[in-house]
């Protein structure tokens, strides 16, 4: 891909009102290691294509529950705005757009990065690309054009993005080619990885915890394409043993789950194991959002794809000696009503171990506590990411954020600080 040259874009509307963007207010600039991006000096022609969609583009919220907004399903008519007559040899390109005359939300063009363009060459053939933005932990989005682009970081195929912003200019990005490299992913079937996560286990037992917890959650890698991953070599090897030899195309995305599903359960067996023969307690984590079916579109970045998340054998095999059930933005009225999630609480409960809830404190944090905890299910709760309600004052001391949060507590605890 790298070696092609780019002679179209495609830009995708989320629908087939007509666009209010003309050729005037397009302007296209190259990068070759996406920073200090350079106006393209060479012309283009510009034509108006009806078509339909390939595929679903949708957006998702990180609000309660999750939210999710449907910009066009898969066969619906949209538009497509050709820019061809191109001659471009960088591999990083952004298209800005900048309209000043007001419109209608209809006629507006929105879309995904990732279903929002695409780059091909003079006969046609799309070039393999990965699209990027100027959405989500960024600088001003004209500033991008100097810091550079968000390309391949999961909120690709997630965030919706305004191509012609009444004010400014909006933009879609794409870079030639996929990542080289997974950003910091460690297989779990690979011996190396897992003795290297034991290592980090034993040094934890060495630090003098009591109670050792290990939760599957991956910050490091972020992805646009979640389930592209689950084909190393080492999960090959396991599949061909297990299922027969085939075509990486032929592997059965439930089978490379199950092995994978595996090597995390004998992760956990063998920390509940080393755990207890160091003398302590052993905490499992059941993360509500992962092992909901299916996990939630804006979830699906946080942890690995393709995987068979095992859960009930974990508690049968690693005997915890606490449960830990966290979530993320599913509210706890949500966890107890939903049937999907009733029966993980309630299957966790019957093992017997004290079962705490893990929860941010981006809600009413003493109304909720006070709601699960009359529920009788659950012997805590722990105020996740704690910076939200104190934070250090760098002399040793602490500043109560919220301390009307904290008096609340003491009132409903009746324990005093």
């Amino acid at each position: 891909a790298l070696k092609k040259t780019v002679n179209i874009i495609k830009l995708y509307k989320q629908n087939n009102v007509h666009t209010r963007i003309k050729k005037e207010n397009i302007s296209i600039y190259v990068s070759e290691d996406n920073s200090f991006y350079k106006k393209h000096a060479g012309n283009f022609n510009l034509e108006y294509k009806n078509s339909t969609a390939e595929k679903d583009s949708l957006s998702a919220g990180f609000m309660a529950d999750y939210p999710i907004e449907v910009l066009c399903h898969a066969g619906d008519q949209i538009e497509i705005l050709e820019l061809s007559g191109l001659d471009i040899k960088e591999q990083y390109i952004a298209v800005g757009v900048r309209c000043s005359d007001e419109t209608e939300e209809t006629q507006r063009f929105i879309n995904t990065p990732l279903n929002g363009i695409s780059i091909h060459e003079e006969n046609g053939r799309e070039i393999s690309s990965s699209p990027g933005h100027a959405s989500r932990f960024s600088p001003p989005a004209t500033h991008c054009l100097e810091a550079g682009f968000h390309f391949d970081d999961g909120f690709g195929f997630i965030t919706k993005v305004e191509l012609d912003p009444d004010v400014g200019e909006g933009f879609f990005a794409v870079s030639k080619g996929k990542d080289k490299y997974v950003h910091a992913a460690l297989c779990e079937c690979e011996p190396k990885v897992m003795d290297y996560w034991m290592q980090w286990l034993e040094k934890a037992l060495d630090d003098g915890f009591d109670l050792l917890g290990t939760r599957i959650e991956c910050h490091s890698v972020h992805v646009d394409e979640p389930f592209a991953y689950g084909y190393n070599d080492c999960i090959k090897e396991e599949y061909f043993n297990r299922f027969g030899k085939c075509s990486e195309q032929q592997m059965d995305p439930s089978k490379i789950a199950t092995v994978r599903g595996d090597a995390y359960t004998r992760m956990l067996k063998e920390s509940a194991k080393k755990t207890r023969e160091r003398g302590k307690k052993f905490i499992l984590t059941l993360n509500m959002e992962m092992l909901y079916n299916p996990i939630p579109l804006a979830r699906q970045m946080a942890y690995p794809m393709n995987v068979e998340w095992q859960w009930e054998k974990w508690i049968e095999e690693t005997q915890p000696d606490e449960i830990n059930i966290r979530s993320y933005q599913m509210t706890p009225e949500f966890l107890l009503e939903n049937p999907h999630c009733r029966h993980i609480i309630d299957t966790a409960g019957a093992y017997g171990a004290p079962m705490t809830l893990e929860r941010y404190d981006y809600w009413d944090f003493a109304e909720e506590f006070k709601m699960v905890r009359d529920t009788g299910l659950f012997s805590r709760m722990t105020l996740y990411e704690i910076n939200d309600v104190i934070i250090s004052d760098g002399k040793g001391g602490i500043i109560e954020q919220k301390p009307g949060l904290l008096e609340q507590l003491e009132h409903i605890t009746g324990v005093n600080k």
